[in-house]
């Protein structure tokens, strides 16, 4: 009775009642039957012919009663895993192996072993390259969108409306793929065909009315009437370098007016110009200036604003783009494993090498000397001189938008002695990649070399000789790239 389960104090007369009408109907009176008999081998020493042995369903039970199994328990003691050697035997048999002599089933010294590996790359390792962090990865683009396309443009003057036409169809939606170039067609006198940034006529964004919204980056041609308007559509991180760029400075000053309205002009003589600059006087000495033109900015595009700041100092005279000089300052960035020292001077940046490769630093003093050359060979107050070429000359130099090297500005490499003075070569591809010069090189255009102290020539140290020297290689670095020949 399961109400004999109970503790005595729960053995009332309400729950037997429950406990027969419900758990005693599906529980019943045990029914052991006791047997009398030997369990284990019969083989063993004390075995005696008819001892009466616990009869079993099969043979195997009956020849394996007491042999060892394995159990496998977590820390709780709860049991994971049980098996028997007869289990062990029956997994054998399942997966096709003999079991019928195990004299020959465990009598071998060697046991086949399956470490899950694909074999062909053990015994044959020597024919496969191995990578420690894998293979590289592989780009795979859609070979749906053209990188390459030809756009013919068609506008309707009555309705006001432009067409499309691109492979025989017309006003198809266009699709471009980053990396491609895509030509536009354009034929329409009288009307300025503007690829932009967004919806409107002035050109301008309606949320900043002093930025353009046809600034846009990879277009050539913006604007044409007739010809060709190129969109070289770029990569995604193609401006990164803006987002990733140091803060040089604070901007102290925006200004409304043109650049050239104030370029040259003493500070009363631009306070008498424009009266809204009353009232500054004294605290523009070191100040930054922006300008802000619309106008400019529509023309003139990116170059307006990553161009070099404009520094206002006293006594108030706003410090010339193009002509102006800077002070010696230490290399930072590419090329500083070998070269230390630098000057910009009127477009050129001109480098020094340091205590490198087994040589002695160029002087600061050489280089001012160079960098001086540099300034007289640009002076705009020389006799004869026309500003707006020699403006043209350091624009090439500095690589300006629109210049035929833009983009790639100029330096002018200063070395001690000659290339082979130094350990490794830098002129050479081995000393390139062994002072990390390459990124310098390829960014910038530079061919001839100014030497100091130079070896491979006769009565160096000599005033007259050195000064040959510089004024000789100044002038080539001038003429290959400063001039568009």
């Amino acid at each position: 009775k399961t109400v004999n389960l109970l503790p005595q104090v729960f053995r009332s007369d309400t729950n037997q009642k429950f406990l027969s009408a419900t758990l005693d109907q599906l529980t019943q009176d045990p029914k052991l039957e006791t047997l009398y008999g030997y369990v284990g081998r019969q083989f063993a020493p004390t075995f005696k012919v008819g001892d009466s042995y616990v009869l079993e369903d099969n043979a195997s039970r009956q020849n394996y009663q007491l042999e060892p199994g394995i159990q496998v328990q977590n820390e709780k003691d709860e049991t994971l895993f049980f098996s028997s050697y007869n289990d062990f035997l029956n997994k054998i048999r399942y997966y096709g192996g003999y079991t019928n002599n195990q004299d020959r089933l465990f009598g071998n010294e060697y046991y086949s072993f399956d470490p899950q590996i694909d074999m062909d790359k053990f015994v044959n390792f020597s024919q496969y390259y191995w990578l420690d962090s894998g293979p590289d990865s592989v780009d795979v683009n859609t070979t749906g969108v053209k990188l390459v396309d030809e756009i013919n443009v068609r506008r309707d003057i009555h309705q006001n409306e432009y067409f499309y036409k691109d492979g025989g169809t017309e006003n198809s939606t266009l699709v471009f793929a980053r990396g491609g170039t895509y030509t536009f067609n354009i034929n329409q006198p009288g009307h300025k065909f503007w690829i932009q940034s967004e919806l409107g006529v002035d050109g301008t964004l309606n949320s900043i009315p002093t930025k353009s919204s046809r600034d846009i980056l990879g277009v050539t041609n913006n604007g044409a009437e007739s010809g060709q308007v190129i969109f070289q559509i770029p990569q995604k991180d193609a401006q990164e370098r803006f987002v990733n760029m140091p803060n040089v400075f604070n901007v102290e000053y925006a200004s409304p007016e043109a650049y050239s309205d104030i370029h040259n002009k003493t500070l009363s003589q631009v306070q008498e110009a424009f009266p809204e600059w009353l009232g500054i006087t004294g605290q523009l000495d070191g100040k930054h200036l922006i300008f802000l033109i619309s106008d400019a900015l529509n023309s003139r595009g990116e170059e307006i604003w990553t161009a070099d700041e404009v520094v206002v100092s006293a006594p108030g005279v706003v410090v010339d783009p193009e002509y102006n000089n800077g002070a010696v300052t230490n290399v930072i960035g590419d090329g500083s494993d070998f070269f230390k020292r630098e000057v910009t001077t009127n477009g050129v940046r001109i480098m020094g090498a340091g205590t490198v490769g087994g040589q002695t630093a160029v002087p600061d003093a050489w280089l001012e000397k160079v960098a001086r050359m540099f300034e007289l060979f640009t002076d705009s107050s020389g006799a004869g001189i026309n500003e707006e070429y020699q403006r043209n000359l350091i624009k090439t130099l500095s690589g300006d938008t629109g210049t035929y090297h833009a983009g790639l500005p100029t330096i002018q490499r200063v070395a001690r002695g000659a290339g082979a003075d130094y350990s490794p070569n830098f002129l050479t591809d081995e000393g390139v990649a062994s002072w990390n010069l390459t990124d310098l090189f390829d960014n910038t255009v530079q061919n001839d070399m100014v030497w100091y102290l130079n070896s491979t020539g006769d009565g160096y140290g000599d005033g007259d000789i050195d000064a040959q020297e510089v004024i000789e290689h100044v002038f080539h670095t001038l003429h290959m790239h400063g001039l568009p020949a």
